[in-house]
């Protein structure tokens, strides 16, 4: 299953003001169906702030720009299995505020969550904080200050932290501050000691060669160096792709963006594809001469080389915006746009996938409004629905019993196997494909033999079985396959 975020649109939307609020919804790419699993409403967050965070939890994390009491952003975490969602954190400046830009939560090998956020804090230059989902306590671990050798302001819109798992430092860097020139810094910061290094910091304008403006997060590529994007900075002062050695300190531009091979890729990252290639997204140029809305990009670290893949015209998504995703059971990228699709002017944006294999590219989805508008991040969660989260195929134990369906995978009939448990009258069998939709309910399982699930009707895919008690209670649940 796939978990994106819109920057508006959902229930709320107007046509007059598609900004209202933002979703979170999923997206089954076996199906190709979407849903809206839950639409804000500014006092529980307003504007999402990139993709979620999949914890150790089974619970998914985010942030948004604005809402909640102090109308600052907030904290949330959202049930997949309940599509619940509850604010954990209201900004209030003081610990922080979203603003125009924010972060991306990452798990810290301590089991703490980690972000930063835009303004707000001791110098009102932005925070990097921690959160307990634990003990529920959140903490401001370090205040960024513009110009000293120790920080920075404005730490960058939707970035993510990178931690060493084997030090377990954490670094990152910052859209501006740090003098001389105001044009950023990749940092590190220790969780054990709250201390923060800075190891560069960029001009004020693009100067030929350095980077400007950090405004992705870091991905460790095979050669163990870090990379990253600016928005600004390099030959054509259109962005850059750099590279970071976390032993040296030492930050080096490695390609230039312009004209037809993209620019400006504000608010992406680069991800790691299973054959060792980078791959990314800038949210504009492509064609000849650069007119293009934005390109899909293929990087080579061997050889720091950049290759276009895709170049975005409006119909087909405008504005890339995020970090891609790759499924590693059919190794296909899937991206979303701020901007174009069809049906509106100029356009809600689209979710789309990318065959690295074929180099074919297809839109899967046009947003509208009442399914959310200006996508701008996307979670692969893998044997989720929003019922049952079960990585057993055929097979759960539970306190009472044992149940089983078989034959697992089969054609659409199943026979459920209820050991160890003494069933009584008006149990309640209900099974659900992976957009949490009800396929099938069977009421008065009062025995083995009656237990046969019968989805002949439903396509080929994966669904999720529950059996409980007229009261609700659990007696068990699992997953079946469907493969004919």
């Amino acid at each position: 299953m796939i978990y994106g975020t819109t920057f508006g649109g959902g229930a709320y939307y107007s046509s007059n003001n598609p900004n209202n609020y933002g979703t979170i919804f999923r997206y089954n790419p076996i199906t190709n169906k979407q849903a809206i699993g839950f639409s804000f409403n500014d006092t529980n967050g307003e504007y999402l702030q990139g993709r979620l965070l999949y914890a150790s939890d089974s619970m998914l994390y985010g942030m948004t720009q604005y809402g909640g009491t102090s109308s600052m952003g907030t904290l949330f975490s959202f049930n997949p299995k309940t599509n619940k969602e509850t604010v954990l954190i209201n900004f209030d400046g003081v610990n922080g505020a979203g603003g125009p830009g924010g972060s991306e939560l990452i798990q810290g090998k301590d089991g703490f969550l980690y972000g930063t956020t835009w303004i707000g804090g001791g110098t009102n230059n932005g925070v990097l904080f921690s959160y307990d989902i634990q003990t529920y306590k959140d903490s401001i671990r370090c205040n960024f200050n513009d110009s000293t050798s120790v920080g920075s302001r404005q730490a960058g819109a939707y970035m993510e932290l990178w931690q060493d798992t084997t030090t377990g430092m954490l670094f990152g860097g910052t859209e501006g501050g740090g003098f001389p020139g105001q044009g950023g810094v990749v940092y590190g910061f220790n969780p054990k000691n709250n201390l923060l290094k800075r190891y560069f910091i960029g001009p004020l304008n693009g100067n030929g060669h350095d980077p400007e403006g950090f405004t992705g997060g870091l991905t460790k590529a095979n050669n163990g160096l870090l990379y990253g994007m600016s928005i600004g900075g390099g030959n054509h002062d259109s962005g850059t792709i750099y590279s970071f050695n976390t032993n040296s300190g030492t930050v080096q531009t490695v390609y230039s963006f312009g004209g037809a091979h993209g620019a400006y890729p504000n608010g992406n990252e680069l991800l790691k594809g299973a054959n060792g290639l980078l791959y990314g997204c800038a949210r504009q140029g492509g064609d000849l001469i650069g007119n293009g809305d934005g390109v899909l990009f293929s990087f080579n670290t061997t050889t720091n080389t950049e290759k276009v893949l895709k170049t975005f015209h409006d119909t087909d998504g405008s504005q890339p915006w995020g970090r891609l995703i790759e499924d590693p059971d059919n190794g296909l990228l899937y991206g979303v746009t701020v901007y174009g699709g069809v049906g509106n002017l100029p356009g809600y944006g689209v979710l789309f996938c990318y065959n690295i294999t074929t180099d074919v590219y297809t839109k899967l989805l046009n947003f509208t409004g009442p399914n959310g508008a200006f996508p701008n991040g996307l979670t692969l969660v893998k044997d989720t629905s929003v019922h049952v989260i079960h990585t057993a195929v055929s097979e759960v134990k539970n306190e009472s019993g044992e149940v089983k369906a078989y034959p697992n995978p089969s054609d659409g009939i199943f026979q459920l196997e209820i050991t160890n448990y003494k069933l009584e009258s008006n149990n309640v069998v209900e099974v659900y494909n992976l957009l949490g939709e009800k396929v099938y309910s069977h009421h008065q399982i009062t025995n083995a033999s009656n237990c046969q699930i019968d989805l002949s009707t439903q396509p080929n895919g994966i669904y999720f079985y529950r059996i409980t008690t007229q009261s609700g209670e659990l007696i068990g649940e699992g997953k079946m396959i469907i493969q004919r």
